[in-house]
């Protein structure tokens, strides 16, 4: 299969017009269907798809966390402060690389490009993904996108 169009500002739209949201398929022409699953967003991502889903953590966790990422962010922003992509790239930008950078980083990375959200805040959702960075390696990062576009 070949893609003819890919800067063509129409594809996002054929794309969304063609795509079956509840059996995750694309119809790409007549009696042609791409399936969506683990291992098609592998081969267009180059993503790996082994590993171990994120690890679950509870609401009242993810307050602590959250909590915990203003005071570790140190950047007087007050316990009721939206976190915006801006405090983590200034985090990024100090040049250390220590757990909170790597943190930072990644909670760019899942909010903007590989499980993307409409908002411009950093939530809940994606500090709970960057509460474990050892972790980072062995995720499924195909079955964590596979199942965020699920849930989409």
């Amino acid at each position: 299969m070949k893609i003819d169009a890919v800067e063509n500002k129409n594809l996002l739209t054929w794309l969304l017009d063609h795509t079956d949201p509840d059996r995750m398929l694309i119809r790409i022409g007549a009696g042609k269907v791409l399936p969506i699953t683990p291992q098609i967003i592998s081969m267009v991502l180059g993503l790996p798809i082994r590993g171990e889903n994120f690890k679950q953590y509870s609401w009242k966790e993810g307050i602590i966390f959250r909590q915990q990422l203003i005071y570790d962010l140190n950047q007087s922003l007050t316990k009721d402060c939206d976190i915006h992509i801006s405090n983590l790239q200034q985090e990024i930008l100090k040049g250390n690389v220590n757990p909170l950078m790597k943190r930072c980083f990644f909670m760019i990375l899942c909010n903007r490009l590989l499980l993307p959200s409409s908002s411009n805040t950093i939530g809940s959702v994606d500090i709970k993904r960057t509460m474990d960075h050892q972790l980072f390696g062995v995720v499924d990062w195909s079955q964590a996108v596979f199942n965020d576009l699920q849930i989409a």
